[in-house]
């Protein structure tokens, strides 16, 4: 029995399939490609979004409603919680607030924070002031204390909430929109935080006695949150 060679029809028909199988393998892959970048932004904006309900959720738990504000409509500005503690006595015009009873994040800042205190002076009020200085020192009754200098001289001082004055704003970053946070009156380098997302779609509004935030990425994913505020 004889074999014979394959005719040209033959080989254009196999050279073609061969070339349809190829098409199809190359485009498998490239949509397979393309579903894993997707399933990978999307997992990214998910993690922005959790990371930034997170945040505002913590740091606007025991928000007033006057210490937050829309300056615009890419910006959030309201005070991040370091610590408080009671006034154990004054030295000049410093405070000394008592270590033992400190409840908070972290020290204070100076250059950084703020200072909200409570003065029992006629009226009585919540006074806000820069930290100055920051160092350790004694209560009168001769234990461990914290001595803050404020910006401006307080009397009659009982308690003390240290707060750290950021705004949350949208900006340009590589031909993108992102969300970040930066302090609110030193500026300075701005902390990354989510992004990139649809250039409007973080927004957020300040009704009265709450906050509403709104979160749209660029993949998709979307989250809100309703903050109550004080």
């Amino acid at each position: 029995m004889t074999s014979r060679g394959a005719t040209l029809a033959e080989l254009v028909v196999a050279l073609a399939l061969l070339g349809l199988v190829g098409g199809i393998a190359a485009a498998a892959v490239r949509w397979a490609a393309g579903a894993a970048t997707l399933i990978g932004r999307r997992a990214a904006e998910e993690r922005d979004a959790t990371a930034l309900v997170a945040l505002l959720q913590h740091d606007l738990a025991a928000a007033v409603d006057s210490e937050v504000r829309v300056p615009a409509a890419t910006a959030l500005e309201f005070d991040r919680p370091v610590g408080e503690a009671p006034v154990c006595g004054m030295a000049g015009d410093t405070l000394l607030l008592r270590a033992a009873a400190w409840r908070g994040e972290r020290l204070p800042a100076a250059a950084r924070d703020e200072l909200v205190v409570l003065a029992t002076a006629d009226p009585v009020a919540w006074l806000r002031r820069a930290v100055d200085d920051v160092a350790t020192d004694r209560c009168p009754d001769g234990s461990n204390a914290l001595r803050i200098a404020p910006g401006l001289p307080v009397s009659a001082a009982v308690h003390v909430r240290i707060v750290e004055p950021v705004r949350l704003r949208r900006y340009a970053s590589g031909g993108a929109t992102a969300v970040g946070l930066e302090h609110r009156w030193n500026g300075g380098v701005i902390q990354p935080l989510a992004g990139p997302v649809d250039p409007v779609g973080v927004q957020w509004w300040h009704q009265s006695g709450a906050l509403r935030l709104q979160f749209r990425g660029a993949a998709g994913v979307s989250a809100s949150l309703l903050a109550p505020l004080e």
